[in-house]
């Protein structure tokens, strides 16, 4: 997914080039006034003063903060500043991926911030079954239908999902004959670009894509429904904490299958009076 809050906020232009002066400049300045202090200490010179070594620390202290920052100098702001319905779709639809990685790729969940984009891998060409190509799309559209699910709809920033499930469908139906045909649009030009124009341009080849995609979102919304309580405990959980760690993820999931368990165990007493040796029901029952 290429949603999070810094990306769904603002539209940076030249950020990480301005970002790589910044820190340049904070460097030549740390170098000059480390110089000078150090001069200053082995000359018999008067020792520094206390605007030398404030000028010195506050250099120094900006220099580790922006580096300390360099995924996104905005983040913090950014998630302070975000709206709760921003948050929360956003924590919805990082949920769906994680629920459906859960189930179908356990092995993949990493690290997951709420200003991140999540961490999905574009390489279809490694080495992979039907299945766990299948399975990987399933994922992939799996922030967009746990959106519909609890919203109704979806926000713009799945496109990115949309993109590289479009890009990993496309090497499915026209580079290893998984869709049914077997010919295949992988000769002529290498460009990634070229291949997808070759698969899209092919009537045939678009329509078995296109099924391809439907179908998978298919699997994707039933997946969601059946496990609702999953993305809703993954989803809170991340609201409130902005990471979750991959033992995060696991404890999490875990306690929400355990009430879920729990709660389908209630004993009910729907007996009225009078009927009191009919037996008592399961809530998993009604």
């Amino acid at each position: 997914m290429q949603a999070g809050l810094s990306a769904s906020t603002f539209g940076y232009s030249g950020r990480h080039l301005r970002f790589v002066a910044i820190v340049a400049t904070l460097f030549v300045i740390n170098v000059w006034l480390w110089g000078r202090l150090a001069l200053g200490i082995a000359s018999e010179l008067p020792g520094p003063t206390g605007d030398t070594l404030i000028a010195v620390a506050a250099a120094t202290a900006s220099l580790l903060a922006i580096v300390t920052l360099w995924r996104n100098p905005l983040r913090p702001t950014v998630t302070a500043v975000a709206t709760p319905s921003l948050r929360h779709s956003l924590a919805t639809h990082h949920s769906g991926h994680i629920v459906a990685m859960h189930l179908l790729d356990p092995d993949r969940i990493e690290r997951t911030r709420l200003s991140d984009p999540c961490n999905l891998s574009t390489g279809s060409r490694v080495a992979a079954s039907q299945t766990a190509l299948r399975h990987r799309l399933t994922i992939m559209l799996s922030g967009l239908t746990a959106e519909e699910v609890f919203a109704g709809e979806s926000g713009s920033h799945t496109a990115g999902d949309l993109a590289i499930a479009t890009r990993v469908g496309a090497d499915m139906v026209g580079r290893y004959g998984m869709t049914g045909s077997l010919v295949s649009l992988a000769t002529g030009p290498r460009s990634p670009s070229k291949f997808i124009d070759r698969v899209l341009d092919d009537a045939r080849s678009r329509k078995e894509l296109e099924a391809l995609l439907r179908d998978t979102k298919r699997d994707s919304m039933r997946m969601m429904l059946e496990n609702r309580h999953l993305i809703i405990a993954v989803r809170d959980a991340l609201v409130r904490n902005n990471t979750l760690g991959p033992d995060d993820i696991r404890r999490v999931i875990n306690e929400a299958d355990k009430r879920r368990h729990s709660d389908d165990e209630v004993l009910v007493d729907i007996r009225a009076a009078g009927e009191r040796n009919r037996p008592l029901i399961r809530t998993s029952e009604l």
